[in-house]
Parts: C-alpha cells; sequence; structure tokens
C-alpha cells in the first residue's frame, strides 16, 4: 500500500464532513397578509373564505381563468445560527382548513378537459406591485376606479358603467417551468407543488364532514427553481404563494358564494372564528425545513493529494 492512501482516505473523510449538514432548524411562517384574489368581490381583503375555481364560461367575458384564488404572503425568519450559510431546504408545507359544508371531490376533469384539483404557484408581482410593497387590499369594485389604479389591484375593475380593465392581475401564479403569468392558463400550466398537489390530511367525505379539515400542499424542494425559491424567501424574509384549484365554477350558480359552488374553500386568517365554516380551523400555513450545509468542490479533493 503506498502512502498516498491513507491520506485519500482522510480526503474523504474531510469532503464528507464539508458536504454533510452543520445545522437544521424548522421554520415557521407568520401571516404578512392573505387575500381572496377574486377581482368582482365587493368586499375586498376582508373576506373570511376564499373559494378556489376556474370557470370556462363564455357569458363571462370579463374573467380570466383562475380568478378565483388566494394570495398568502408569511413572514418567515432564519434562525442566527444560519443566517449567511448554505442553505438546503428538506421539505416545505403549506396548509389550510377547508370548510365543513365541502362538497367537492378529486376524480373528474373540468370543461378544459384537465383533472381536478388544487394547486400552488409561486406569486409573481408587477407591474404596479412588489413582493414588499403589495398590502392585500384594494378598492371595492363598486366605486370608481382609483387613478390609473396605481397602487391598488391590478385588472378587473368595473368601472360605471360597467366597463372592464383589462389590466394584467397583480400578483399572480407563475408557471413552475415557464415562470409566465398563469392566471389565465389551465392546459399545460405546471403546480410547483407534487404531482398529487392536494392532499387531504384528514378523512374527508365530500357533504358529510362535521368540521373544518386541513388540506396539505407540499412543494416539491427536490425542483431546483422551488429549492432556489425557497432559499431566496428565507434570505429575504417573505414568501408569497397563489392557491388555487382547477374545479370549475358549479354549472348555473349566481356567483362564487359558500354556498352555490361545488369547488374547495379556503378559510383565511380571517375566518379562523367563524363557527359558521367549523370549529377546528387554523389560519393559513407554511413550514419550512432547512439545513446548513458546507458546499463540496473538487479543490477539497486537491488539498489532500
Amino acid at each position: 500500500m503506498s502512502p498516498k492512501h491513507p491520506v485519500s482516505f482522510l480526503a474523504l473523510v474531510v469532503v464528507a464532513t464539508l458536504s454533510s449538514p452543520i445545522a437544521a432548524a424548522t421554520v415557521t411562517g407568520t401571516i404578512k397578509n392573505d387575500c381572496w384574489h377574486y377581482p368582482f368581490n365587493a368586499t375586498p381583503a376582508t373576506r373570511a373564505i376564499a373559494p378556489l375555481f376556474i370557470t370556462n364560461d363564455p357569458s363571462f367575458t370579463e374573467f380570466e381563468v383562475r380568478d378565483g384564488v388566494a394570495v398568502i404572503q408569511w413572514n418567515v425568519a432564519l434562525p442566527p445560527a444560519l443566517i449567511g450559510e448554505t442553505l438546503q431546504v428538506t421539505s416545505a408545507t403549506i396548509v389550510y382548513y377547508d370548510e365543513k359544508e365541502a362538497d367537492w371531490a378529486f376524480g373528474s376533469n373540468n370543461t378544459f378537459g384537465v383533472p381536478e384539483a388544487i394547486q400552488v404557484f409561486a406569486a409573481g408581482f408587477g407591474a404596479v406591485h412588489t413582493e414588499a410593497s403589495w398590502t392585500a387590499s384594494w378598492a371595492p369594485v363598486f366605486t370608481p376606479q382609483p387613478p390609473a389604479e396605481s397602487g391598488r389591484f391590478q385588472g378587473g375593475w368595473i368601472i360605471p358603467p360597467s366597463t372592464v380593465s383589462t389590466r394584467s392581475r397583480d400578483p399572480f401564479p407563475r408557471d413552475l417551468v415557464t415562470d409566465v403569468n398563469v392566471q389565465d392558463t389551465v392546459v399545460g400550466a405546471t403546480s410547483w407543488g407534487t404531482s398529487t398537489a392536494g392532499t387531504i390530511t384528514a378523512p374527508y367525505v365530500p357533504g358529510a364532514m362535521t368540521d373544518a379539515f386541513p388540506v396539505t400542499l407540499a412543494l416539491n424542494v427536490a425542483d431546483p427553481t422551488v429549492q432556489a425559491e425557497l432559499v431566496a424567501d428565507l434570505t429575504s424574509g417573505v414568501s408569497s404563494w397563489v392557491v388555487t384549484s382547477t374545479f370549475d365554477l358549479a354549472a348555473g350558480s349566481m356567483g362564487p358564494a359558500e354556498s352555490v359552488t361545488n369547488a374547495p374553500q379556503l378559510i383565511m386568517s380571517e375566518g379562523v372564528g367563524n363557527t359558521t365554516y367549523g370549529t377546528s380551523q387554523l389560519a393559513p400555513s407554511l413550514v419550512i425545513e432547512v439545513v446548513a450545509v458546507l458546499p463540496s468542490s473538487a479543490q477539497n479533493w486537491q488539498m489532500f493529494e
């Protein structure tokens, strides 16, 4: 055995050490803003529940396809031991509660021929709002349009006498693969969750629930884009997501009120104490498991050659 072999073994040990986690933490977000992002809402930013739906109804020409979505921002704070370290997210989950009167079910295709599912997308901002400036509020749609819609929700304004703004939604859901706005896209849109984006974490029988129940959305942290987004969020201190679904608005309904849709209903932070929806519900949560790692490098090997 040559003298070099023990040194090479030492190099293996050193590199393995440099590549292994040195600290780990569970980061639990605190809600900064949450909002039912439906532009024809007479009570904006104050709704207790967010119906998650799409519509392909040609009579609603002013709608974009994904007009019934929830936008949620969490403040996320790294513990001091992880600040400045190289981070790797090992898991990330969003959990929200649906109402006890839920009567929707997986297993069918919508009017686009796409399976009905709950989806989650990273939130995009622009051209008016930024992630830091958005406050989840806008003027009611039944009042005159704010000057140039500046600083307000972009798009969907019903301006007397019924003139509809065509400006793009802001914030908006970002496709995982293309990073484009998928507010008006269902076919081919890629969710940031796993292939089974919506997981019911309590026994769920449509139409037979006696209490609100949790729904878990597991973000696909194995995807490099998801990983980079979460690491950037942990660094910036804010994480913003759009929860939506591919469930059609109930046929023949008068609008997206809770009692007339067959789509999922996300209970907002404002609805936690509302017993109409249940008694066990909590506000939407974001939990990120993260570790700090020391990156390995070919130079580490060369040091011990």
